[in-house]
């Protein structure tokens, strides 16, 4: 299995520190947070990396170079401009397999990868599934209906939580009929321009997972992300 990972954002809400390191970069719990996720899904059985760089490419490919050094091949997909997550996908057209893991740089999610790719094989007519979680606390916004007795998205809004129960914990995966459904732009959003065209057509599964992702978007979430993983 592939895994497309995004890892070129600009990391605003973490200034200073990302004035000169990249966001994925950023050391938690003695390395760089983009490792902690490389090399669990390598222990998960994946190879194949693309990582999606801009800002600061060099230093990520610097550290990181062909994966080697963890018994993976590593390629990038390097955007100038920013494109957006859609953009992005866009971009590293040429570089993926018929189906891949599509994964953000700042986010590691509580998840048996394994479990998930298998259970996305059961479903040969989807185009991608996506993991949520049930947020009884309020503290996140809820972007996703799902029926439980169904195993696909009924229904998905980035921003808008009318009628949504669950949230998109980040983790996703996708066949690469999903390309069809990109719009013809330069700059877009996947998860505000694709993921609910998905839904409507009955193609975006649901896999459920127990916990809220770990992020580093901003200055708390990366004090949780030290302590979890500590």
């Amino acid at each position: 299995m592939q895994a497309l990972i995004l890892a070129g954002g600009l990391g605003t809400r973490l200034r200073p520190i990302t004035y000169s390191v990249s966001k994925c970069m950023v050391p938690v719990a003695g390395k760089p947070f983009v490792e902690h996720l490389i090399s669990r899904l390598v222990k998960s059985g994946v190879r194949d990396f693309i990582l999606a760089v801009g800002y600061l490419a060099g230093q990520v490919q610097a550290y990181l170079g062909d994966g080697s050094k963890w018994q993976c091949r590593i390629r990038y997909s390097i955007e100038d401009p920013p494109r957006g997550t859609g953009g992005a996908l866009d971009q590293a057209k040429d570089l993926l397999s018929d189906e891949f893991l599509f994964l953000n740089g700042d986010n590691l999610v509580h998840l048996d990868y394994l479990s998930f790719i298998q259970f996305f094989h059961k479903h040969p007519d989807w185009i991608g599934a996506m993991t949520v979680f049930s947020d009884d606390y309020g503290k996140f916004r809820k972007n996703a209906a799902w029926d439980q007795k169904l195993p696909v998205i009924q229904a998905y809004d980035y921003e808008n939580p009318a009628g949504k129960n669950f949230v998109d914990s980040g983790a996703k995966i996708f066949r690469k009929a999903v390309l069809k459904y990109l719009p013809k732009k330069q700059d877009f959003s996947l998860e505000k321009e694709v993921l609910s065209l998905l839904a409507k057509e009955g193609k975006l599964g649901a896999y459920q997972v127990q916990f809220a992702p770990l992020e580093i978007g901003n200055h708390d979430q990366l004090k949780e992300a030290e302590e979890a993983l500590k």
